[in-house]
């Protein structure tokens, strides 16, 4: 009887203490490939606002208004248990990066798995290389402002929170950058060189494929790259300055003065004209009024002699 007793209390412990375990990773199923879910960069540019919210087919990098697809090329990768994985972006940065000095919104590593309801399942980030330099990632807990111990990498909800997904920020505009060697700052990348982000995946129920051919899944968006994209032309506008600098040139000055010139000959020689029938015109009368007085001698003196001889 206390064989009985002592058999029904233990596996009355034993199945209070199976209820009170956490749901863990092995509630999580691999699909007919192997596959637990992916991974890839997403990332969203401040104040420029071109973006990838999200990775997959069905959330493509576009523009602020996704009117058009920013051309890059992204490498996801399929999750198929435990292990180290690496994802990479490249062909794009922003346009004038340096120039302008863009900051980035958030650059991380998005993974589609169910982390809310698995709380054994864990992502760190190991390194990353931006523009050339290689970042290391400081890992394990610390003690937040409240004396809680918290990740030092946090999950957090991406852009689309669908399943309990989440993301790590290793740039982020908005909040704290990741802590790493050399120290990560919210400025863009400014070459188009690949980004590589490594991480590593623990809590599945099984370890991931070794040397998987189907591990990177490859995405071309645009032309991927924007080296690809057609250069924009600037001819009509210089055509426009062409023609706005050879109009002024036909109606220049000296076809303007010359006018005046031919003008003033012209009044000139009216002038003239106008002095020499003054000239003429008095010469005229200075003639008339001397042959008026030479012929009025002439006939006073036919009539002097005329009366002379009358009178002899």
């Amino acid at each position: 009887m206390f064989k009985k007793i002592f058999a029904g209390l233990s596996a009355a412990a034993i199945a209070a203490a199976v209820t009170a375990l956490p749901c863990a990773a092995a509630d999580i199923e691999a699909d007919e490939n192997g596959v637990y879910g992916h991974a890839g960069i997403v990332w969203m540019i401040m104040d420029q606002w071109d973006h990838r919210k999200d990775i997959g087919d069905d959330y493509k990098p576009t523009d602020e208004m996704e009117s058009y697809d920013v051309s890059v090329t992204h490498k996801d990768v399929n999750i198929t248990g435990n292990g180290q994985y690496t994802v990479e972006m490249s062909g794009y940065c922003p346009p004038q990066a340096e120039e302008v000095g863009w900051n980035v919104g958030y650059l991380g590593v998005e993974a589609d798995l169910n982390f809310e309801d698995n709380e054994d399942l864990k992502m760190e980030i190991d390194e990353c290389v931006i523009d050339g330099v290689t970042y290391t990632f400081a890992k394990g807990t610390t003690t937040n402002k409240k004396g809680e111990e918290e990740p030092i990498q946090m999950l957090e909800d991406p852009e689309v929170n669908d399943g309990g997904r989440k993301m790590i920020k290793i740039k982020n505009g908005y909040g704290n950058n990741a802590q790493t060697e050399p120290e990560m700052d919210a400025k863009t990348w400014v070459t188009t060189d690949p980004i590589t982000v490594t991480f590593t995946i623990s809590g599945l129920p099984t370890d991931k494929i070794a040397d998987n051919p189907d591990e990177i899944i490859e995405h071309v968006y645009g032309n991927g790259s924007i080296e690809n994209d057609p250069v924009e032309e600037e001819e009509e506008p210089e055509e426009t300055t062409a023609a706005e600098t050879e109009a002024p040139a036909e109606t220049e000055a000296p076809a303007e003065t010359e006018a005046p010139a031919e003008t003033t000959t012209t009044a000139a020689a009216s002038t003239d004209s106008s002095s020499a029938a003054e000239k003429e015109g008095s010469s005229s009368n200075t003639g008339l009024i001397v042959g008026g007085i030479v012929g009025a001698v002439v006939v006073i003196g036919v009539i002097g002699f005329v009366v002379a001889k009358k009178k002899g």
